[in-house]
């Protein structure tokens, strides 16, 4: 992630320079967060002259439990 993501650009490699690759990964990126998507979208929609990314990491059918969560079908499956 840090050489295809973070080392693309000077400030994102410098917002990263004191975490270990480890750290990088285990970062929570909070995307069934619904307050954390909404705080990010807020400032990334106040943000102005540069690109803004939001990074959110989401499970595939979250809040379905075994019946489809992190399965292929989750996108036919009804609850």
């Amino acid at each position: 992630m840090r050489q295809h993501f973070f080392n693309q650009y000077p400030e994102l490699k410098k917002m990263v320079e004191n975490y270990t690759d480890e750290e990088i990964w285990r970062l929570n990126r909070g995307g069934h967060d619904s307050q954390k998507v909404y705080a990010a979208y807020a400032k990334a929609v106040e943000h102005k002259g540069s690109p803004t990314v939001i990074l959110a990491k989401t499970i595939k059918g979250y809040g379905m439990g075994a019946a489809g969560e992190g399965q292929n079908i989750t996108h036919q499956q009804k609850k």
